[in-house]
């Protein structure tokens, strides 16, 4: 029963959600994730190698544990995963300036009633196939109260067994 409530709602709050936001919003926080993750993977290299070359090393004294961590150059590390990190979070915040300049199309009568609706099934589609793969995943989780909880919820069940299209995919994607 807990199991079945925690679902519904989160189904619920995705189609809220979805419908607030609008399909617009979710493309354009889409694309700023792509592009900024892309352009900050892309980047990244060039000013961490470029900061190491400027600033001290930093790993004087620094006992390392494990044989991959041991075999790397805590330099180039650090300072790319700080590039990485500051890139990341500077493309995010310019690029989605740049895109809010688009929201107003959200607002146009009927295009926006048409993007709130189709935000709010696709937003509807992401959550449910999220708590299907997590259903999947922790269904082989031997704790005895989840097993209890998993097996007498209906809706857990509807998901797991009346969905073999995504059961399928699934299984060969992990398979």
């Amino acid at each position: 029963m807990i199991l079945s409530t925690i679902i519904l709602l989160l189904l619920i709050v995705s189609i809220i959600r979805g419908y607030r936001n609008g399909l617009l919003s979710m493309i354009i926080t889409g694309v700023t994730f792509l592009v900024s993750y892309f352009g900050a993977k892309f980047l990244a290299p060039i000013i961490g190698d470029w900061l190491t070359n400027f600033f001290p090393e930093i790993n004087h004294g620094t006992t390392i544990s494990g044989a991959v961590l041991a075999s790397l150059n805590l330099n180039q590390f650090f300072y790319r995963g700080l590039a990485f990190t500051s890139c990341f979070i500077i493309l995010m915040i310019v690029i989605r300036l740049l895109l809010r300049r688009l929201k107003w199309l959200a607002k146009l009568p009927i295009l926006g009633t048409i993007d709130r609706w189709i935000g709010a099934i696709l937003d509807f589609i992401i959550c449910y196939v999220i708590i299907f793969i997590l259903l999947m995943v922790f269904q082989l989780c031997p704790v005895g109260w989840w097993q209890v909880q998993l097996a007498n919820s209906e809706i857990a069940q509807l998901m797991i067994k009346e969905t073999p299209f995504l059961t399928q995919t699934l299984i060969n994607f992990l398979g």
